[in-house]
């Protein structure tokens, strides 16, 4: 099995998916993994939920109205923390991102599953935001890496994304349009700005239509979500966060990232190798073994408990500018 999966695949990081990114705020690499990864993710996260359904599973699971989000799948399901640690995830963030470090920002690993049914096959979208409001995190090489563990076509709630966003962000947005009466911590615009702010820069609107397989990068202050899903069925995807060259801490009092290492770091930090070592650089390759990050990406040495709200699901959203 090591030797299957460890195989030379041959997905390489073009110049061209480099430019896409710096452009567009977000990039699919298509098919980067060989079969075996992706089977065996797909097979762990079922193994999660059975764990969840039958009152097993020590970590977090949002479940309603046909979506569910896993948090901590890499530390605590042993697969998965082998492929984020042994695959060539890291290599391609930073080849992607343009750094020379690339560590995984461990307690933002989320799944996200929406199921369609026959008797109503519509679930909510993921209403538009950027991932880097959530975050203990500040910086832009801290991208998303999204990849999809079942085929999302069209009718299964493919991603949108307001294509160069990223470039117009000067202050970052609430990430949720659920509570509109909270206070707007310090260098946020409440999440009321957001639908102004589109509707100033009349983004274009670029959909990713996935195949089980394919990975979507995204910045983390490109505005996407995702449209509803029209079909009966189900739909899942492995979303796990990263961090490169310029990422500083900020415990931001609305960023539930922040709380597993509350009084850890100092404001303005970058990431410490206790917490967060090195998994690959561009000299050395992946680092992950020599670095100790095997013991350190569990649960195990973890100060407190991890933290994840629920931030962006809304049942209406107006796509009328997407060009499919």
């Amino acid at each position: 099995m090591d030797a299957i999966i460890n195989a030379p695949h041959e997905f390489e990081v073009t110049p061209d998916i480099v430019d896409a990114y710096a452009r567009d705020g977000a990039v699919m690499l298509e098919q980067p993994f060989g079969p075996e990864w992706i089977d065996g993710l797909e097979q762990a996260i079922q193994d999660i939920f059975r764990r969840y359904e039958n009152g097993t599973y020590p970590g977090d699971i949002f479940n309603q109205d046909g979506r569910f989000e896993i948090t901590g799948a890499i530390g605590f399901h042993p697969f998965v923390r082998r492929w984020a640690l042994e695959s060539r995830a890291a290599e391609f963030v930073g080849r992607v991102i343009g750094c020379k470090t690339v560590r995984l920002y461990t307690d933002k690993d989320i799944a996200f599953g929406k199921r369609g049914t026959t008797e109503n096959a519509t679930i909510g979208a993921t209403s538009f935001h950027i991932d880097g409001s959530a975050w203990g995190f500040l910086g832009e090489h801290i991208p998303s890496f999204w990849l999809a563990l079942s085929d999302v076509g069209m009718t299964k709630g493919p991603l949108v994304v307001a294509a160069g966003s990223h470039k117009k962000m000067d202050r970052l947005i609430l990430p949720s349009p659920n509570n509109p009466d909270d206070e707007v911590a310090e260098g946020f615009l409440p999440y009321a700005a957001m639908r102004e702010f589109l509707d100033r820069h009349d983004f274009p609107m670029k959909i990713f239509p996935a195949r089980r397989g394919d990975v979507v990068v995204l910045n983390p202050l490109v505005v996407h979500g995702s449209i509803p899903m029209r079909e009966a069925g189900f739909r899942v995807a492995l979303s796990t966060r990263w961090l490169g060259e310029d990422a500083r801490w900020r415990a931001a009092p609305i960023q539930p990232g922040s709380a597993p290492y509350a009084g850890e770091f100092a404001e303005g930090s970058p990431p410490s190798d206790e917490f967060f070592p090195v998994i690959w650089d561009s000299e050395r390759g992946n680092v992950s073994k020599l670095t100790g990050a095997e013991a350190r990406h569990t649960l195990t040495e973890r100060k407190g408990k991890m933290v994840y709200k629920e931030f962006s699901r809304v049942e209406t959203q107006n796509y009328a500018k997407i060009d499919a």
